[in-house]
C-alpha cells in the first residue's frame, strides 16, 4: 500500500442535466485525478470536508484508492 501526502482538493463541480443535477467532488492524489459524484450538494460538501479535514490533520492518502488512510474499510484492514 503506497501512501502520499501530495493531495489537492478542488471545489465542487455542479452539472445540471436534463433529468437531474449532480455534484462532483474532485481531488488529485500524487498526480492522479479522482472524482466522486453525489446527488445532493450536502453529501458532496460532507465528503469534500472529510478530505480537507484529513489533509489538515496531516493524514496520508492511499495512491491506489485516492482516499485517506482512515477511510479504509474494516474488511480491508
Amino acid at each position: 500500500m503506497e501512501t502520499t501526502y501530495d493531495v489537492k482538493v478542488y471545489k465542487i463541480l455542479t452539472y445540471k442535466g436534463a433529468r437531474k443535477t449532480t455534484y462532483t467532488v474532485r481531488w488529485v492524489v500524487a498526480g492522479k485525478r479522482w472524482r466522486e459524484p453525489f446527488d445532493t450538494v450536502a453529501l458532496a460538501e460532507g465528503f469534500r470536508s472529510e478530505l480537507i479535514r484529513a489533509t489538515g490533520k496531516g493524514e496520508a492518502f492511499v495512491s491506489a484508492t485516492g482516499l485517506p488512510v482512515s477511510h479504509r474499510s474494516k474488511s480491508a484492514a
